[in-house]
């Protein structure tokens, strides 16, 4: 199960680019550049920038004891921090689960749709972004 964090309100600064943290598990990695892709293959228009670095990532591994290993992942979106998505150590996750928290990241928005990637129950995420994530995700 995947999981956003952060205040109620809009004004979320959206992620620019996808920065990976070079110190994840090779599978990791791909699945995170898959779960990218997903969106880019739903619209063109909502492709990023992606690579792997050991400096400025806000693709890393999930540290908080309140959300690991209840959850396999979570984002962090707000008004003052750059949008990050982290991974639990341990965490089962799926192209489809990474690509629901970039869905947060790249909208800049923690609230969920009744149904798609979008969706706030893990277990129900279609294999892609439905034409409603696509437009959650350009909204603002």
């Amino acid at each position: 199960m995947a999981f956003a964090l952060s205040g109620v309100g809009c004004g979320y600064q959206r992620m620019e680019e996808i920065v990976i943290d070079a110190s994840l598990q090779p599978d990791e990695i791909a699945m995170v550049e898959a779960a990218a892709e997903l969106w880019f293959q739903a619209d063109e228009s909502l492709r990023l920038p992606v690579r792997v670095s050991d400096i400025g990532f806000n693709v890393t591994r999930g540290t908080l004891p309140e959300k690991c290993p209840r959850v396999t992942a979570y984002a962090r979106v707000s008004p003052t921090e750059k949008p990050s998505v982290y991974l639990c150590s341990g965490g089962r996750n799926t192209k489809q689960t990474i690509a629901h928290e970039l869905g947060h990241t790249m909208a800049g928005r923690d609230d969920h749709l009744s149904f798609g990637v979008m969706t706030a129950w893990a277990e129900d995420l279609p294999y892609a972004p439905l034409p409603s994530d696509v437009d959650y995700v350009r909204s603002q």
